[in-house]
């Protein structure tokens, strides 16, 4: 019997507290991380393109904050 809910697959931030709130990023979406300078938006990043590496065999980070000459050095 359908209960009108759509199950949706979450990769795990890799951040315990942030997890046990969130549940982890939905898998297939985009997920823009904003904030301050200093805030820790890489690291949450990186640990999120690390954990869904590790689940599903790859991850794509997009960073925006960068020139084009910055981003192509990364």
């Amino acid at each position: 019997m359908a209960t009108g809910r759509q199950v949706v697959k979450l990769i795990p931030y890799g951040m315990r507290t942030l997890d046990d709130v969130l549940g982890g990023a939905p898998i297939g979406h985009l997920s823009i991380i904003g904030g301050e300078p200093g805030n820790g938006k890489s690291a949450l990043a990186v640990s999120l393109a690390v954990n869904a590496a590790r689940s599903f065999g790859g991850a794509h980070v997009f960073p925006s904050g960068l020139s084009p000459r910055s981003k192509s050095c990364r």
